[in-house]
């Protein structure tokens, strides 16, 4: 089950990476664009833990529920629309791996571990579109 998981979360983040080389150019012929969205970053970022209380309770484990939270809130408001769709399917896989291993009493004890490795391999992609994990 455990490398399952690291098998999605693998595919996901190759697939995000990949996605984002294609995304690159247009942000960097863009910098006026990309300075006037990084003012408001800051009142997102201040502003997201009081929402991750009525954020969607998926498996129960805090890391996970304000990890996807806030992953699907910097998807909805950043990412573009083609990327958006990629990043999306990888949530959904995220979110049954973890459903399933809630569970499971053997598996449920490293889900808190699972999710902040999550976290910290995709904090480079979502910095990339200004997202603050």
């Amino acid at each position: 089950m455990m490398k399952r998981l690291l098998l999605t979360s693998l595919i996901c983040l190759s697939v995000m990476a990949c996605s984002k080389s294609e995304e690159a150019s247009p942000d960097t012929n863009a910098p006026a664009a990309s300075t006037a969205e990084a003012a408001p970053v800051a009142p997102v970022a201040d502003a997201a833990p009081a929402p991750a209380a009525d954020a969607e309770v998926v498996t129960g484990i805090p890391e996970c529920d304000e990890f996807l939270h806030q992953y699907q809130t910097c998807l909805a408001d950043k990412v573009p629309e083609q990327t958006r769709e990629v990043m999306l399917q990888g949530m959904a896989q995220w979110k049954q791996s973890w459903k399933d291993m809630v569970q499971d009493e053997a598996t449920k004890a490293q889900l808190p571990e699972v999710c902040t490795r999550a976290k910290e391999s995709t904090k480079s992609v979502m910095d990339m579109y200004g997202c603050a994990m």
